[in-house]
């Protein structure tokens, strides 16, 4: 029964927009709801709430066996009574409800399209002209190319419908996050310190920064054979470094771009609080530190098994 809920939302949202983009989009909202239960259970006020809003239960068996001692845990099993109950039954007719939903709008009709307007042909008149050529100088442009790739791999991933959705949800989840609990944790009053705000923004956004990482790693290494391009690219004389390098470089690029988006929205939370210690320095570590290079190393494992599965 803990699965009705995204079973039903994945199965639904893939009938109705008959793209796998949209079962994405249905998982993560799933996940930005585990994520704002998250955050309401940091507040004891709200503690009952964050259980009933948790589409997946599990905050809610965390609750429920909060005060329970080892024994309890050992000769006892949490039953469907009490918010655990509630809990299931809200998100089982949620489940059933956008079931039903897809069931009436399912039609095995196809989509039109609309055909595009074919230009009548112009005749022109042409006549022959000797050609001249000037004097042609052939170099290497490797960095020319990886720069090229690097621009022509980012401007397509960064337009594309993913991508925008799930920079939107993770910004949905972590600056609201950010608002509600800057100031207060655990029923507790403080400043919005820095240490603090990138705790939330641990807690609420890395996760979103693993899906962009396993979803467009795969994209990446099969854009080309995607695009039946695959055989052109590996006839240029283009050196193989330059491929994966571009690949890899506009992984961290938008992986960085969502980070440095909520990494900005800590510092205005911080600032709407009337707080000005920002603490550059600890920003500037979250940003190039530690983690960062455990996500490049998430983002070349991530190129690394595409890639070896591919050939």
């Amino acid at each position: 029964m803990l699965n009705v809920l995204s079973k039903n939302t994945g199965d639904a949202i893939a009938v109705l927009a008959r793209n796998e983009i949209g079962s994405f989009v249905g998982a993560l909202i799933l996940l930005t709801g585990y994520g704002i239960a998250g955050v309401l259970t940091q507040d004891i006020q709200h503690e009952q709430l964050a259980a009933l809003l948790d589409p997946f239960g599990i905050r809610t068996f965390t609750l429920m066996v909060k005060y329970w001692t080892v024994s309890d845990k050992n000769f006892h099993s949490v039953g469907f009574e009490g918010l655990l109950l509630w809990n299931r039954l809200l998100w089982i007719g949620v489940g059933c409800l956008i079931l039903a939903f897809a069931y009436m709008r399912f039609s095995f009709a196809e989509r039109r399209t609309r055909a595009s307007k074919t230009e009548p042909e112009v005749k022109m008149a042409f006549s022959p002209q000797p050609a001249t050529f000037a004097g042609l100088r052939l170099s290497d442009s490797a960095w020319a190319k990886f720069t090229a790739s690097v621009k022509i791999h980012f401007i397509g991933m960064a337009r594309s419908t993913f991508f925008i959705v799930i920079a939107v949800a993770s910004l949905l989840n972590t600056i609201p996050s950010l608002i509600s609990s800057a100031t207060e944790g655990y029923g507790n009053s403080t400043l919005p310190v820095t240490y603090w705000v990138l705790d939330l923004i641990r807690g609420t956004l890395y996760l979103f920064l693993l899906i962009v990482i396993t979803y467009y790693a795969g994209v990446l290494v099969w854009k080309d054979r995607d695009e039946h391009m695959d055989e052109i690219a590996d006839a240029t004389p283009t050196p193989e470094w330059v491929s994966y390098a571009s690949r890899l470089v506009t992984l961290v690029a938008m992986v960085l771009l969502i980070q440095f988006a909520a990494l900005l929205g800590g510092m205005a939370v911080q600032a709407a609080h009337g707080y000005k210690n920002f603490q550059f320095g600890l920003y500037l570590y979250e940003f190039a530190g530690a983690r960062w290079f455990f996500l490049c190393h998430a983002r070349g494992a991530g190129l690394f098994y595409p890639c070896f599965f591919a050939q």
